[in-house]
């Protein structure tokens, strides 16, 4: 799932009978048409961790949370920070992608004509969370959504004497379900374990549509080139649909040797897969002098993996003065290779390698009531190349928040914006065409956070 092009292995049989272009040329300009990554802020299964701003305060801060003492959502990055939570609470984030844009654009002299663009909007709550201390152990239950998306994707090539249009609409969304608990063994030293059931969900559908032949002079009115009498069209639609439970588990310890400095450590297993259900529904029609072909494809329940990688991560928590609050988080996600997705006629692999990232943040009291956030994210690419058998994208974030909040006896009320910045590279091939993209993506956040003290 994730953007795993499953539209691809099945068109690879259409037949493109009575035409002069032949049919492995006309079978390759559809493929390509196809095979242009589209939705690659959403990178297949998770392979960037903590791309998005998710948590009670972490989401103010970029994401920097492992050293950092009593949040609600301290489950998701160090479970030990939950012994220092002071009040039983009830808290509510969400996040708001008012503008997420994605596009393309062709790369060196032999570049192909391809553009592809992608926008989306996502307004799911992001974390509802519930924590309370008992003596020396705090407990927490979790609902947490790291990642949901709605993507729409317009990609065209125009060649002259072939045109291509294929649009494309995906959802893809992660639940996690649970909670954590933490032991103060000492003021200054404390540990936790979390466990988390996930529900990982894709769907996606996709038309396509491909003309052959001269056209006219002058053009019709409207987009795209026009053809009276077009030598072949080629016709595609896909449906896609794939839902994945799995179980993960997390363990962290937060150390205060000074009483200026926190430094704490989470850790987080990857996912053990319990059940998948997935299906893939695709048909192609293609019309070349007076003769029709068509090809369909049924697969019901699909070979399907879902991993998320082991993820690590070390912070530290610095007051250089009573009033300001600095974080430093050093993030690493471990590096595997496995099948994705199987089909009678081709299989969808995924390889990534060890990625670090980084997170600064910092927590400014200038009054009684009201707190400034902000901070930086930097997380590269866990593809280190493109390449057609493994992933067809890549891309480096840079992100950055800024919030203010403000607190009182019974409530914590807060309000921020997040921006992410994506570049990298993309690679479209199909038979004996084969071009390299320039990617870039931009996502626009409203964040918003309430806790209640009980």
């Amino acid at each position: 799932m994730k953007k795993s092009s499953p539209i691809v292995p099945a068109i690879r049989g259409a037949e493109f009978r009575g035409s002069g272009l032949g049919p492995c040329l006309m079978c390759s300009w559809l493929l390509l048409a196809l095979a242009i990554p589209s939705a690659v802020l959403a990178q297949p299964l998770n392979l960037n961790r903590n791309l998005l701003p998710l948590g009670d305060r972490e989401a103010f801060t970029a994401n920097a949370g492992a050293g950092r003492r009593g949040s609600n959502t301290a489950a998701y990055y160090n479970p030990a920070g939950l012994f220092y939570v002071d009040h039983a609470s009830v808290s509510a984030s969400g996040s708001t992608y008012l503008f997420l844009d994605t596009e393309q654009t062709p790369r060196g002299p032999s570049a192909l004509p391809i553009q592809s663009r992608a926008e989306g909007v996502s307004t799911i709550p992001s974390t509802i969370a519930v924590s309370r201390r008992y003596g020396e152990w705090a407990f927490s239950l979790n609902v947490l959504v790291p990642e949901s998306f709605e993507l729409r994707t317009l990609q065209t090539s125009d060649f002259g004497t072939v045109y291509t249009a294929t649009a494309i609409t995906e959802q893809d969304e992660d639940l996690w379900l649970g909670g954590a608990a933490a032991y103060g063994i000492a003021d200054w030293l404390s540990v936790g374990i979390s466990g988390f059931v996930i529900r990982s969900s894709g769907f996606e559908t996709a038309f396509s549509v491909a003309q052959f032949g001269q056209p006219t002079n002058p053009p019709l009115p409207g987009p795209g080139p026009s053809f009276l009498q077009p030598d072949a069209v080629g016709l595609s639609t896909s449906y896609f649909n794939a839902e994945v439970w799995s179980l993960a588990g997390g363990a962290g310890l937060l150390w205060s040797p000074f009483e200026w400095l926190d430094i704490g450590a989470g850790v987080t297993s990857r996912s053990l897969q319990q059940s998948h259900e997935a299906e893939l529904y695709t048909t192609t029609v293609t019309a070349s002098a007076g003769t029709l072909s068509t090809r369909t494809a049924y697969y019901p329940d699909l070979a399907m993996n879902y991993r998320l990688p082991l993820d690590a991560r070390m912070g530290f928590g610095i007051r250089p003065a009573e009033s300001l609050l600095l974080l430093l988080d050093v993030g690493w996600q471990d590096g595997e290779s496995y099948a994705v997705i199987r089909t009678n006629e081709a299989t969808r692999q995924v390889s990534t390698e060890n990625t670090y990232r980084c997170m600064l943040g910092a927590e400014w009291q200038f009054s009684e009531r009201f707190t400034l956030l902000g901070g930086l994210l930097y997380n590269p690419s866990a593809v280190r190349a493109v390449s057609q058998a493994t992933h067809n994208t890549r891309q480096d974030y840079r992100g950055a928040s800024l919030g203010i909040t403000y607190t009182d006896e019974l409530f914590r009320l807060s309000f921020g914006v997040y921006y992410l910045s994506g570049r990298g590279d993309a690679l479209a091939r199909a038979e004996n065409l084969s071009g390299y993209f320039d990617v870039r993506t931009s996502a626009y956040s409203f964040m918003v956070s309430s806790a209640y003290f009980i």
